[in-house]
């Protein structure tokens, strides 16, 4: 059973908003041609794993001059299997490199990998060293191993989207640590947890690499999407996960039934529960609540009654409270 008891205080603070610059974007759209992507398919239908699926055994048959091929041209791997990859639209005669930071991952690479490397070559900065990443996190260079501290350096970034932890391009907060300190220090550790923890790109990442790259200038009277949505390519919402309606209006609750919007004023005090508190509630339930309060302030959840199974090797029962990016997951609590 749990109870929570939610109000409203004080005010908030505004919010930063890629880190994609500009200056580093390719011109126009990448393309996959028709032989990569025959090719692609074929390689990852005979693939054994998942690493084994992004390797390619014959070269491929690439206009030298496309942009696909840049993203190849630029990437390089050193005698110990590292990968490295310029920041940005790399040229292959070097007149015209966008820059020399390079960022390291042990090899072989995930697909995790694969994503930071390809966002790095179109133009994304480590999430870590966006503009306003101080107003977020710290960091400690003095944690940091000789040689790898311009992978935390403060860039002049063009900020769209907020601070995403979740970035494929965040390092988690012992990355590149000379002494199992951490490197990385969240004003909120709360969010730590997110991290580093990259597999793919992330609502936000895909809402940079959108703007940056224009792909809605195109759409005639697209809708204001709200909760952090934003236009994708079809000129539509793309809506954090549980929101649905053609401006992310609303809680998408086909697969619960439980949970529901709760609207509170200032000074209010509502209480959420769990369905037949304070009985047992039944199992492979996902209640969600979508709560809204008056813009400018906070909300507080305060938990009044948690009783819950738990089991110390697995995690069956909790309580996941998503306050900062709403696409994000947020921490999770048993007791």
């Amino acid at each position: 059973m749990l109870q929570l008891m939610i109000s409203q205080h004080r005010q908030l603070q505004d919010k930063d908003e890629s880190y994609i610059s500009n200056d580093n974007a390719f011109q126009g759209n990448p393309q996959l041609t028709e032989n990569l992507r025959t090719l692609d398919q074929e390689q990852n239908t005979e693939a054994k794993g998942l690493d084994e699926g992004y390797k390619f055994d014959k070269p491929t048959d690439l206009d030298p001059d496309s942009d696909l091929a840049f993203l190849f041209n630029g990437m390089s791997i050193d005698e110990h299997g590292k990968i490295y990859q310029p920041i940005g639209r790399h040229i292959k005669d070097k007149t015209k490199a966008i820059a020399d930071n390079l960022d390291y991952h042990p090899a072989p690479p995930s697909q995790g990998t694969i994503i930071h490397e390809m966002l790095h070559a179109i133009g994304s900065w480590h999430e870590m060293a966006r503009k306003d990443r101080n107003n977020y996190m710290t960091v400690d260079m003095d944690n940091v191993i000789k040689g790898a501290g311009s992978n935390f350096y403060v860039r002049q970034t063009s900020d769209i989207t907020p601070f995403d932890p979740a970035s494929d391009v965040m390092y988690g907060v012992y990355s590149f640590s000379k002494n199992g300190d951490k490197t990385e220090f969240f004003h909120d550790w709360r969010q730590e947890f997110l991290a580093g923890t990259g597999k793919t790109l992330s609502f936000y990442d895909i809402a940079d690499v959108t703007a940056a790259y224009g792909c809605t200038d195109s759409c005639v009277s697209p809708p204001t999407c709200q909760h952090g949505g934003f236009i994708d390519q079809t000129c539509s919402c793309a809506c954090p996960p549980d929101l649905t309606g053609t401006v992310c209006q609303q809680l998408d609750q086909s697969s619960s039934n439980c949970g529901g919007t709760v609207n509170i004023a200032g000074g209010e005090t509502y209480f959420l529960t769990s369905p037949n508190y304070p009985s047992n509630y039944d199992t492979g339930l996902k209640c969600v609540w979508f709560i809204q309060g008056d813009p400018g302030n906070h909300i507080r959840a305060t938990v009044t009654d948690m009783d819950i199974s738990y089991s110390k090797n697995t995690c069956y029962h909790w309580i996941e409270i998503v306050y900062y990016l709403l696409a994000n997951k947020g921490p999770e609590y048993v007791m």
